[in-house]
């Protein structure tokens, strides 16, 4: 329980091997904000990254505020560039099950056309259900109708399926999508744009 997690963590450094995941999965049955910076450690490590990843999105209902502050600041202080891709990716992920909200500010960094396009994905995916304002939004029109962007459209396209309404101005873009080549895209731009429709005429 609780009380061991300050051992635990002491001692995660030291360990080695399988004790480290053992290590981990003792702390993810009952989380704590000792835990967390190990927690930290073990997602930027490779041979972790998953393990440590799957306690907490399953431990999400039971991290409180402060612990999901607490990880994402941790985290924003240690993603740099020699982080891997694929970690980084890993970690939107893992913030867009456990502190979406709190995470937004980093989603949008990391959204950036510059960034390598699997975090770019994630970010954007972190994104879902989270508030945007109109400008924000009609920027990812305007990328999905980018095609040199074409490995984020995906996650882009779930985003703003996800929204409650859309903002004004963005039918134009939509009606260019219809004539795209990509069936996918021609199919998201009707079925967003029938179920703007609908919403119009149940209001």
């Amino acid at each position: 329980g609780g009380p061991a997690h300050t051992v635990l963590a002491d001692i995660y450094p030291q360990a080695v091997g399988e004790q480290r995941g053992r290590i981990l999965t003792v702390l993810g049955r009952e989380l704590s904000p000792d835990s967390i910076p190990v927690m930290v450690a073990a997602l930027l490590a490779p041979d972790l990254t998953d393990t440590a990843a799957a306690l907490l999105e399953s431990a999400r209902d039971r991290i409180t505020p402060a612990m999901a502050k607490l990880l994402r600041t941790s985290l924003q202080k240690r993603l740099d560039e020699t982080v891997a891709p694929s970690i980084v990716a890993r970690v939107m992920s893992v913030l867009a099950a456990v502190d979406a909200k709190g995470s937004k500010a980093l989603f949008l960094k990391k959204i950036e056309p510059g960034v390598a396009a699997q975090i770019r994905a994630a970010a954007f995916r972190g994104l879902r259900g989270v508030e945007l304002t109109p400008l924000q939004t009609k920027a990812m029109m305007a990328s999905l109708e980018d095609n040199t962007q074409k490995g984020v459209h995906e996650a882009i396209r779930e985003v703003l399926f996800s929204l409650p309404e859309l903002p004004a101005g963005l039918a134009p873009g939509l009606k260019r999508l219809l004539a795209s080549r990509q069936p996918e895209q021609r199919l998201f731009a009707l079925n967003l744009l029938r179920q703007e429709l609908s919403n119009y005429f149940r209001t």
